[in-house]
């Protein structure tokens, strides 16, 4: 694929308005995936990995990890147990699964709130609730709102709460508000297939865009590249 300043607007444009973007035919070398990054940030590492992570599937158990699972993933943002999540989520398609499995969906925090009752989301702006991760010796962990407002007005979410990952909410009208809130997700999962093809790239803003995926067919070695990132600041 080659960039033009056309495409690389189109590109920021589409992130910005709808939280994602999905490009065809980018190609498979991690090379390609930081060109794409680059045009809207700078790559970062994480607590747990580097600036990039191979998520292959290995047949291993959900304790270990769902995303390596056969396992339907559910709809998430990235790193929300880190205590400044990545602004910017890239996946890059190596291997799909076989037609049907391991399709990716996405939801957005726009359909999200939409969803919610106001009270439900007032609540989850309350800087109360608990994200954390223990994996060996490393552990990461924050507290803060599960919904805010960028600077621009515009809603974010911070979300994983699934087989591994909990959110707490420290009363038991915040822990009503996150279950309402995962089962807002849970049916919104199918609002925006995007399933991927070899060479194929996912651009997704982490704060405004939840992403998953559907079960894996276990007879091929599906594989992403994933990157994290952050905004160059003129541009968020």
């Amino acid at each position: 694929m080659t960039f033009t300043a056309d495409r690389i607007n189109g590109l920021r444009d589409d992130v910005h308005e709808r939280g994602y973007a999905h490009l065809v035919g980018v190609g498979t070398s991690p090379d390609q995936l930081l060109e794409v990054l680059r045009y809207l940030g700078e790559p970062r590492r994480g607590t747990f990995w580097a600036e990039l992570q191979m998520v292959t599937y290995t047949g291993s158990s959900v304790e270990r990890s769902v995303a390596e699972s056969d396992q339907v993933l559910s709809a998430h943002t990235d790193g929300s147990f880190e205590p400044d999540p990545p602004e910017l989520l890239l996946l890059q398609c190596l291997q799909p699964d076989l037609p049907g499995y391991g399709e990716s969906c996405l939801v957005t925090v726009c359909d999200i709130v939409t969803a919610l009752p106001a009270g439900t989301t007032q609540l989850l702006r309350e800087p109360r609730y608990r994200f954390s991760k223990q994996e060996k010796s490393k552990r990461a962990h924050a507290t803060g709102p599960v919904l805010w407002q960028l600077g621009d007005g515009r809603d974010a979410i911070r979300y994983r709460h699934d087989q591994k990952y909990q959110i707490v909410g420290d009363r038991e009208d915040t822990r009503a508000a996150v279950a309402d809130l995962a089962a807002a997700v849970r049916a919104l999962e199918g609002s925006h297939p995007a399933p991927l093809g070899a060479g194929d790239v996912l651009v997704l803003d982490n704060r405004r865009c939840l992403h998953g995926r559907s079960a894996l067919s276990g007879r091929v070695t599906r594989q992403l590249r994933t990157a994290w990132g952050d905004y160059e600041r003129a541009d968020n």
